[in-house]
């Protein structure tokens, strides 16, 4: 047991603690204390031991203390204990997890039981009143919002896609010569989107994408038929400008200022030229 300035731990030798129990368990421990039974301690030799069912076995020897809680409990303990169990004031279980093989139970007793109910209670009765519920049903309400929230994710992330799609079809159709070059500012993309349309166009083949965002984020891809290490050529257009950038030879990202996108993007798709012309000429050689 650990007993915190703000809260208290049990921990179990347990496989599991079902909410149904731990209910019980809960309201049994209430039920001591509302009835206000008296603490007596004492110390008696270990020799008294075996005739009085303590709870668990002490873990010293010689002179003992014993504390027995009427007619409920009594086991060895050195620590300090009230006279009177009305003296824990209420008993709330937070929250219990598994933890090492058992069960940690994180319990609160009296005013900061009462404080902890205090705030949950304004909690929900806020919840409540902007879902226009009953208490109660704050959380099949908040389920049926989540539910709401998932189906939207799935719409937008479909849409998302099409919209993806129609691009790079667009973009393809307009890209002439081999291999095509793109290199533009997509305004309003997330960078996620921004680095799908990248991936999408480097799939098509023979292809080269660099774009770039509002924010300042940068993108290359190239298709895998091609040879040009874009990782390399994205940080010859970045860190002149005092951005930075990284990845592999077939996908990089970074990042420079706003303003120097444009300048980026302008460095990347001269660089990506020179370099296919070379690859070309040297094929063209073999």
């Amino acid at each position: 047991m650990h007993l915190g300035a703000e809260l208290s731990t049990l921990d179990l030798d347990l496989a599991e603690l079902p909410a149904l129990s731990a209910g019980q368990v809960e309201d049994l421990a209430n039920r001591i204390v509302f009835e206000d039974r008296p603490v007596q301690i004492r110390e008696v030799d270990e020799s008294e031991l075996p005739g009085l069912g303590l709870r668990r076995p002490a873990k010293k020897r010689g002179r003992i203390r014993v504390v027995d809680v009427e007619e409920f409990d009594r086991s060895a303990c050195g620590g300090t204990h009230v006279r009177r169990t009305g003296e824990i004031g209420t008993v709330k279980l937070r929250r219990w997890e598994r933890f090492k093989g058992g069960v940690r139970v994180e319990f609160l007793c009296g005013w900061r039981a009462l404080r902890d109910s205090r705030w949950k209670n304004a909690l929900v009765g806020d919840l409540a009143a902007k879902l226009s519920v009953k208490d109660q049903e704050v959380a099949q309400a908040i389920e049926r919002l989540a539910a709401q929230v998932r189906e939207r994710d799935r719409t937008v992330a479909g849409l998302r896609d099409q919209l993806i799609e129609l691009e790079a079809q667009r973009r393809l159709g307009d890209l002439p010569g081999t291999p095509r070059i793109v290199a533009d500012v997509l305004t309003g993309w997330s960078a996620e989107m921004t680095s799908a349309l990248a991936g999408r166009l480097a799939a098509a083949g023979s292809t080269i994408a660099a774009f770039g965002t509002s924010d300042g984020r940068v993108v290359i891809a190239r298709s895998p038929d091609l040879e040009l290490d874009v990782a390399g050529v994205l940080r010859r257009a970045v860190e002149p400008l005092g951005g930075r950038g990284g990845g592999r030879p077939t996908f990089a990202q970074g990042a420079v200022l706003p303003e120097k996108v444009g300048e980026a993007l302008a460095t990347i798709a001269s660089l990506a030229s020179i370099a296919s012309l070379a690859s070309q000429k040297k094929q063209e050689t073999q």
